[in-house]
């Protein structure tokens, strides 16, 4: 796969024989259970009335007998290690690395499959969850690149909804987003057990002086600026500010920044990272 940096290989190779680790202690007995879904376990989810799509299997025939309605009994069960990666689509992303930003997706697709780990790659923004594709086994990587030769950044950004969308589904028990985080408030929280690992798409900094037309890329609102050494400063302050906010978000958030023109080697350490909180 093209877009999948060299290094991957080795860096699979050098996981293949170490275990996942197992989740933390009381995340199966946790309110917001976020490595679970709808299957055939004995964990009982819930019981509704028979829809004209259900398995006939399913139906609970002793409550049919009772009550003459046909119910049918949700169960929950293990979702497996399935990792989620989330691209974010909205329009400010378009000012990031588009190649380093599809090469972090690509990459850890391709990691996924080569572990047997299995992931899903999705595109998000203020719409909520976009299209994706499923990871399984290597012949999934055609399908990946597809998708991400479609990344097209509109609109604005999400990540609450995308983040509470996942969960709703039962799959947010490990995700990693990729996103510059260009709006302030980032207020999800993942459930305990849970692994939340963000990636910043750092912007590049222009480093000549003069006047700027800033245009915001979501909101389209424009103003005139002076970018000197003092705009400049103010700049580089803020992104700190940021690293610090997302480097803080408590247990369970795993933060990197990715910045402009850092190339495959150090797209590989955070890789590395990521896969290092993966395993055991």
């Amino acid at each position: 796969m093209s877009l999948v940096d060299p290094a991957c290989s080795a860096l699979a190779a050098s996981f293949m024989r170490r275990n996942l680790r197992a989740p933390r202690s009381g995340s199966a007995g946790a309110r917001r259970p976020p490595f679970r879904r709808k299957g055939s376990s004995f964990d009982l989810r819930s019981i509704r009335e028979y829809q004209y799509f259900d398995d006939p299997r399913a139906i609970d025939w002793r409550l049919y007998g009772r009550s003459g309605r046909a119910f049918v009994k949700e169960y929950y069960e293990e979702l497996g290690e399935r990792i989620t990666i989330l691209l974010d689509s909205s329009a400010s992303m378009a000012l990031a690395e588009r190649g380093a930003c599809l090469a972090v997706a690509a990459s850890l697709g391709y990691l996924a499959a080569a572990l047997g780990i299995g992931a899903q790659c999705r595109f998000f923004n203020d719409r909520g969850l976009g299209p994706g594709v499923g990871l399984h086994r290597s012949a999934d990587l055609a399908a990946l690149e597809r998708l991400l030769a479609r990344w097209e950044p509109a609109g604005g950004s999400g990540y609450d909804r995308a983040l509470a969308a996942l969960e709703a589904r039962g799959e947010a028990r490990r995700v990693l987003v990729v996103s510059d985080f260009h709006e302030a408030a980032f207020r999800y929280r993942p459930a305990a057990g849970s692994l939340l690992f963000l990636v910043r798409a750092a912007l590049p900094l222009d480093g000549s002086d003069g006047e700027l037309l800033v245009r915001d890329p979501e909101t389209g609102a424009e103003r005139s600026e002076p970018w000197d050494r003092a705009a400049r400063e103010a700049r580089r302050a803020a992104e700190l500010a940021l690293d610090r906010r997302l480097s803080s978000l408590g247990r369970g958030v795993a933060y990197r920044r990715l910045d402009p023109g850092s190339g495959p080697g150090a797209r590989t350490e955070l890789y590395r990272d990521f896969l290092e909180l993966l395993y055991a």
